[in-house]
């Protein structure tokens, strides 16, 4: 099973600061599942997302832009479940994001 997904994030700080500190929001996209359909050909299904995260994020070193995040969430995938047919496919499952960059 191969998800292949692109998506726009929105976080809501409640702290007031900017990518500090605790934050919660959600994602939407489009997403692409590839696997196996009932002939056991291969067969890709795309349609959109919708996700929820809730993440926390340090900013590091001395001009406080080495960022560091981590992150789990949930999304689920609108496509016709029914047209891959391998028993670990599922339209929705639980995310983790470690994150790791240069914040300017």
């Amino acid at each position: 099973m191969i998800f292949k997904s692109g998506d726009a994030k929105f976080r809501y700080y409640p702290n007031g600061t900017a990518l500090m500190g605790f934050s919660f929001g959600g994602t939407a996209g489009f997403t692409t599942v590839t696997g196996t359909d009932f002939n056991g050909a291969e067969e890709s299904v795309s349609g959109p997302s919708l996700g929820v995260l809730l993440e926390y994020q340090w900013l590091l070193g001395v001009q406080r832009n080495f960022s560091v995040a981590l992150g789990l969430g949930a999304k689920a995938v609108f496509v016709k479940d029914n047209t891959i047919t391998s028993e670990d496919f599922t339209s929705r499952y639980p995310t983790a994001r470690v994150s790791v960059g240069y914040a300017f």
